[in-house]
């Protein structure tokens, strides 16, 4: 008896398989069809008696050609040993690059991580793991799981592993992980499959180098499928891994009587001369094999139930042509057309996997040659001739009709199989197919109303192909401008990629049309250097032509890009060269642009004055222009101005006034960023239940038109409002996410807000990582000249670290207040300048005993977080020097005089009030003045 699901043959009637458990089949249970690959099967079950007898890892390839079964054998492996009746772990997975990280499944099923759970249930799986099985500390083996997985872990996210390059840290993931497997493979042995080697790049292929250098003393079996399919024979690099390969082979004669007996249910072996005819023409393919016996079956030669084989063999059955391939058949499929039909087809063929019915007539004038001049309206070729080809295309499977048709009064066809689409079409003579794309192209342009974008595409496709490169290019950027409109900014980007390439340096003018909106789209999707690639080549162009005015522009957009990479010096370079040629080319909406972007620039320094000068400039040219987007975006970045310098009401009448702008205007892209601007200002009074308001709102209308980065930010800015609400069970899948995306997008400011957002769930579990997270924020913020940010990361710091002192703060300093006794104080400070209160801070935290009596109560390990805590005020303190007088500034500054106040200095401590004070009353002066 065979098992129907491992095949495993039994000496006698068994009730359940001695090999999987399963339940023996009854006897209308169908056979599996494979068969004839015992021998390769034995030689994996004794590799695998010799894992688990030495308990020492074996790295075991499989190679073989195309159609000699490999694909089954290794289905056939996985059925015996992949079952819940089998002692040992079975793990499998293609490393291929995807979503899923570098290694697509293959890790992550290493790690029990299951894909349709959420992600913090795919954490929680693999912290279990790493917890039971890793040696080394759970940040860093978070940190190297992530890397591997594209899994992101808040712990691993602020690690610091020193100044090691990408190949080492790498290695100390993979490092992790093998240990994580040889301590699994100590409680039981384990299988790994590797599925799909020999195809994959070479990043996926490091899996197995580092598997062979940290496989010790475990008993793990890897089973590879080392060939490749396309090179048919294994990567040197993978053969030097190998412990052992086995070759798999094209099935001996009588494995094929074996295979026959099984697939056609037969007691006895088949006739020999039916032997030797199948195996002549399967060249001992297990798949050529099965498609002849139901070959056979469709036949009538044999018929199931019948005893014995029933084959004439005196019929023209072993003159037969079996088909063995899927080319095969699709040969024969084609071989059933007459040369006319065969023709007809071949020419829908050229247009593509669909195409109309009316456009053969006039590929079939160009194709005979028939342009000579007529005096009369002619009709050739015969109508009837075409639809009787088409209808016998049908009839046969290579052609099925479209229920609906992109032109009225048209058939619209499409090709069944993609095979039988390639073989038609390679038989078109490259002398004369550049004419017939040429018809296809203006077939399609006066046929073409307001389609799609893949229409105009289409049209593009068919002039490059025949030899039009500058009308090629004018669809392409047709059909990118049109997916623009509706935010479809993948078939956006892909259109202006054929344009360029279409184009080829041939038309530099067009040229910059094409690469300006190409760099701007890598920008919206994070990729800076293809877009860095992009303006210089526009910038060459220009440069060749000496056109000024289109210089200017590509130089204000590469300075945008290095202002948002935080390469302020090398911005300004580039935006005061921008203005300079806008200004001599008399570009007036292109010099208001660039004064905008100097003004956001000087705001990110820190100059505050330079900043208002140059936006309200903006702003004033641009109303004067009558220019409605770009008004409401000057007064996006006047309103960020006043919300940076503590002036709310004027930051919010500017945000609004944008809004009803754009909504006059439907700017639905702009409508998002207005409520995503007002929402920060409502996050920043703390009037959350507003600000989700307005931020949910941007988030579904981004959603809807496909702005992915406005998307993002949305995100961030969501989660940030929640955890600061303390709903942390909300907030920490969305800030988690938000981090992601803004990362890959390489969005500075959603990454700081996503980071605050996720040390914020962790502050009462983890209040470390919370630390980490949140220095982490602030030196990013540093880098980038986000100063604000900056600030709040550090007073986040503080707090965390006087929480975690366990001290009451206000109790100690009531104390301090009642035990002081006045000494000679320190002589106040002319300038109560950040500088000096770093100076300040030096002395505070490391005072003479006599000053600070209130330090008796306050224990060595709590005296660190205060000390930490007060450092990281005095952080904030300087960064929110940099821009006006703010109330963050003097919260700092007092809750900093708080602590210094707890620890006894009650001098210093009444300093940092004064310094606060001064602030206060700066601000008032200011907003007198204003008024």
């Amino acid at each position: 008896m065979t098992c129907a699901h491992c095949l495993y043959t039994h000496e006698r009637t068994v009730t359940r398989c001695e090999s999987c458990g399963r339940v023996a089949p009854g006897p209308a249970s169908k056979q599996s069809p494979f068969a004839g690959r015992q021998r390769e099967l034995a030689v994996l079950a004794e590799q695998l008696d010799e894992v688990v007898k030495t308990r020492e890892a074996r790295i075991v390839g499989l190679n073989g050609g195309p159609g000699v079964g490999l694909r089954r054998l290794i289905s056939e492996f996985k059925r015996r040993h992949d079952n819940d009746f089998a002692d040992l772990e079975f793990v499998r997975g293609y490393p291929t690059p995807g979503r899923e990280g570098p290694f697509g499944t293959l890790v992550r099923n290493l790690l029990g991580v299951d894909e349709k759970q959420g992600i913090d249930q795919q954490r929680a799986a693999v912290r279990t793991h790493l917890l039971a099985s890793s040696s080394s500390s759970l940040s860093e083996a978070l940190w190297g799981v992530g890397l591997l997985t594209g899994l992101r872990f808040p712990e691993a996210m602020a690690l610091d592993l020193g100044p090691l390059t990408m190949v080492e840290l790498r290695g100390r993931a993979f490092a992790t992980l093998s240990a994580l497997l040889c301590r699994r493979a100590a409680r039981r042995p384990m299988i790994l499959l590797i599925e799909g080697l020999g195809d994959a790049p070479f990043e996926s292929k490091e899996l197995l180098f580092h598997l062979h250098q940290h496989l010790v003393g475990a008993p793990i079996l890897v089973v590879v499928e080392a060939s490749s399919t396309a090179e048919r024979q294994v990567d040197p690099e993978i053969l030097r891994c190998l412990d052992g390969t086995m070759q798999v082979e094209p099935l001996s004669k009588e494995a094929t009587g074996e295979l026959m007996v099984r697939l056609a249910d037969r007691a006895q072996a088949p006739p020999e001369a039916l032997l030797d005819a199948v195996h002549l023409v399967a060249h001992g393919q297990p798949g050529a094999i099965a498609s002849a016996v139901t070959t056979l079956r469709e036949r009538g030669v044999l018929v199931d139930g019948r005893a014995g084989w029933g084959v004439d063999l005196d019929a023209e059955l072993l003159t037969f042509d079996f088909p063995l391939t899927p080319e095969d058949e699709s040969r024969k499929r084609l071989a059933a057309l007459t040369d006319d039909e065969r023709a007809w087809v071949r020419l829908g063929a050229l247009v593509g996997m669909i195409f109309w019915r009316r456009l053969l007539i006039p590929l079939s004038r160009v194709e005979h040659g028939t342009l000579s001049t007529i005096s009369n309206w002619v009709e050739f070729p015969d109508p009837a001739s075409i639809d009787s080809a088409l209808a016998r295309a049908v009839s046969l499977g290579i052609l099925h009709r479209m229920s609906e048709s992109t032109f009225p009064h048209d058939e619209e066809l499409a090709f069944t199989r993609s095979r039988d689409h390639a073989l038609l079409k390679g038989e078109i003579s490259p002398d004369k197919a550049p004419a017939l794309h040429a018809v296809v192209s203006q077939w399609l342009e006066y046929q073409l109303g307001p389609e799609r974008e893949t229409h105009l595409s289409l049209v593009g496709t068919h002039y490059a192909q025949a030899g039009h490169p500058k009308r090629a290019a004018f669809w392409f950027i047709h059909a990118g401008e049109r997916a623009l409109r509706r935010f479809a900014n993948e078939l956006a980007t892909e259109a202006f990629e054929r344009a360029a390439e279409a184009l080829d340096g041939r038309d530099s003018l067009l040229l910059i049309e094409v690469l300006v909106p190409l760099g701007e789209l890598y920008l919206l999707s994070g990729r800076h250097d293809r877009a860095e690639r992009a303006f210089e080549r526009a910038l060459t162009y220009a440069w060749s032509l000496n056109h000024e005015r289109k210089a200017g522009w590509v130089l204000a957009c590469l300075g945008r890009l290095q202002r948002e990479r935080g390469c302020l010096d090398r911005a300004l370079g580039l935006l005061e060269r921008a203005l300079e040629l806008l200004a001599s080319a008399g570009d007036g909406p292109g010099r208001a642009t660039v004064k905008d972007e100097l003004g956001q620039l000087a705001l990110q320094q820190g100059d505050a004055a330079t900043a208002t000068r140059l936006l309200n400039e903006a702003l004033h040219e641009r109303r004067e222009l009558g220019d409605d987007r770009a008004t409401a975006s000057s007064l996006l970045s006047l309103s960020r101005l006043h919300r940076d310098a503590d002036r709310p009401i004027d930051a919010e009448a500017m945000v609004r006034e944008s809004l009803e702008i754009r909504l006059r205007v439907q700017d639905s892209a702009g409508i998002v960023t207005s409520r995503i601007e007002l929402a920060e200002l409502y996050g920043r009074q703390g009037n959350h239940d507003s600000g989700l308001r307005e931020v949910n709102d941007a988030y579904a209308l981004a959603l809807r038109i496909g702005d992915w980065g406005q998307t993002v930010r949305a995100l961030a800015l969501s989660a940030l409002f929640r955890a600061e609400e303390g709903t942390v069970a909300e907030a920490g899948p969305l800030a988690l996410e938000a981090a992601a995306a803004a990362e890959l997008l390489r969005d500075v400011p959603s990454r700081l807000r996503s980071l605050r957002a996720l040390g914020l769930t962790l502050s009462e579990s983890e209040p470390s990582a919370a630390i980490d997270l949140w220095s982490q924020a602030a030196l990013i913020a540093r880098q980038h000249g986000e100063w604000l940010e900056a600030g709040h990361c550090f007073r986040l710091v503080g707090a965390q670290h006087s929480r975690m002192s366990e001290v009451d703060i206000d109790a100690a300093a009531e104390y301090a207040r009642a035990v002081y006794e006045p000494t000679e104080e320190p002589a106040l400070l002319a300038e109560d300048s950040a500088e000096q209160i770093g100076l300040m801070i030096t002395e505070v935290l490391d005072p003479p005993a006599s000053h600070l009596p209130a330090l008796d109560g306050i224990g060595d390990e709590a005296m660190v977080h205060l000390t930490a805590a007060v450092e990281a005020y005095a952080e904030a303190t300087a960064l929110f020097d940099f821009g006006p007088p703010s109330q963050d500034a003097i919260f700092a500054l007092r809750e900093m005089a708080l602590l210094v106040e707890a620890v006894g200095d009650i001098p210093r401590s009444r300093l940092l009030e004064r310094r606060a004070m001064r602030i206060s009353a700066d601000r008032r002066e200011r907003r007198s003045a204003e008024s």
